[in-house]
């Protein structure tokens, strides 16, 4: 039987920092969750706040309160916030402690371990109580190499969830929740959900609904700190695709100052000088770029951040471009962010037949030469291969000497393959190695036309 709990979280119940107690008053499979503590919202149902929708959980004004109208004590008591401080004051110190002399054991997701602070420990002691941090990794005497003992395991594979994309995520979410129960230290559980969310928000184009998924498991206590960052990431990456980029900034930006999420922190950064310069703040986005391509320099994001800085920097420099023409690329910036690829191609489409009216083409136009890039890729994506082979050879005839050319050939010559043409693809790969010997993949394209008859 599930453990009744109350959860702590006064003055942020329904907020950001809040997140712990939202999600658990939402679902818990663990818990049984009796009350909210947040005298804010005192007397409402949590779920209806939340969501509109009632379930019965009532928010209490405080402790004492809670404890009066339940008439007897929980077993445990839930801290659920999450401060954007390392470490508790006083006063949140002794809201725990109040708990405890009640008798309840804490539950703690902070990463400031209770149980390692003297004054808890002692209390914790003189009350009979115990102190469950969540995040506090096992003792190294616990853990233990590869054994092979999972070879051993007689694991059931799943080969078909469906033709429909809708029914196939519902089975699979459905699945996931048998293996919570099964085993709920499965090392691919959290892997699996985010996979679960990222293809709710890309395949079935349902950010929002991805994001619910992903505010969830931001309230699994015992998730992994890794875990956490990249829910962290995934859940801005979601409230951003969702077109909700006041809530997709404040959880990238939070994520990208923690300094325990160096590397997700990083990507966090990159997508916020993207929002910047969606948001037309070409001078904050060119500033974050280039420290994201300084910062994180083998990331995978980092050549695109340089070549979006650069960019930034020689259209404000740009007399037949300028200002005006950044802007109006970003456009297509801010359509890639809230995952509207359609709109994202009428934006390049456009950004294209003004740049070429208002630029100076016996000068190098590095813009224009992205956005032609990037239109002629997603012209792949959308199954115009045509098009896009055509756009990838305009970029070679008008950019030879930019910074796509050569990438542009090798496109070509993949989409060329693929539509059987294999004699053109080969002529297209001779055209690159001939042209651009210095092309980073240059071993890539050799043994691409070996590989062709």
């Amino acid at each position: 039987m599930n453990a009744n709990a109350l959860v702590y979280c006064e003055n942020e119940f329904g907020r950001i920092d809040g997140k712990v107690a939202n999600g658990l008053a939402r679902y818990s499979e663990k818990y049984n969750i009796l009350g909210i503590i947040d005298s804010t919202r005192e007397g409402l149902d949590a779920g209806e706040y939340l969501d509109g929708v009632v379930n019965g959980i009532p928010v209490f004004g405080s402790q004492m309160e809670a404890l009066r109208v339940l008439g007897f004590i929980p077993e445990l008591f839930i801290y659920g916030i999450a401060p954007l401080a390392s470490f508790l004051d006083e006063s949140q110190r002794n809201i725990i402690f109040a708990a405890m002399l009640e008798g309840m054991d804490i539950v703690s997701g902070l990463p400031e371990f209770l149980s390692d602070d003297v004054e808890f420990i002692e209390m914790a002691v003189e009350c009979g109580i115990r102190i469950h941090d969540i995040r506090k990794p096992p003792p190294r005497n616990e853990l233990h190499s590869f054994s092979g003992d999972i070879l051993n395991l007689d694991t059931p594979v799943i080969t078909v969830l469906g033709d429909d994309p809708q029914e196939a995520a519902d089975r699979f979410a459905e699945y996931l929740k048998q293996v919570r129960r099964v085993n709920p230290q499965s090392k691919y559980l959290y892997s699996s959900q985010l996979k679960l969310a990222s293809y709710t928000r890309d395949v079935l184009r349902q950010p929002a609904v991805a994001a619910r998924r992903l505010e969830s498991m931001l309230m699994d206590l015992d998730m992994p700190l890794p875990g956490v960052a990249l829910v962290r990431l995934s859940l801005g990456e979601c409230y951003l695709a969702a077109g909700d980029t006041t809530r997709g900034r404040i959880v990238l930006t939070r994520l990208g100052r923690d300094p325990k999420f160096r590397k997700a922190g990083g990507h966090a950064h990159y997508h916020l000088a993207r929002l910047d310069l969606a948001q037309g703040n070409l001078v904050t986005a060119r500033d974050r770029f280039a420290v994201v391509a300084m910062d994180n320099p083998a990331a995978p994001y980092a050549n695109d951040a340089l070549e979006l800085g650069l960019a930034i920097t020689e259209e404000m420099d740009n007399p037949s471009g300028g200002p005006d023409l950044m802007l109006r690329y970003s456009q297509s910036v801010n359509y890639d962010l809230v995952a509207d690829p359609d709109r994202r191609v009428a934006a390049l489409e456009q950004f294209i037949t003004d740049a070429l009216i208002m630029v100076d083409m016996e000068e190098p136009q590095h813009l224009l030469e992205r956005a032609r890039f990037e239109l002629a890729t997603a012209y792949g994506e959308q199954g115009r291969p045509d098009e896009a082979v055509a756009l990838f050879k305009t970029i070679v005839l008008d950019h030879p000497r930019g910074r796509f050319p050569a990438e542009s050939l090798m496109s070509a010559s993949r989409l060329q393959q693929e539509l059987g043409r294999d004699d053109l693809a080969k002529d297209t790969l001779q055209l690159l190695l001939s042209q651009y010997p210095d092309y980073l993949f240059i071993d890539d394209a050799r043994d691409a036309v070996r590989s062709l008859p």
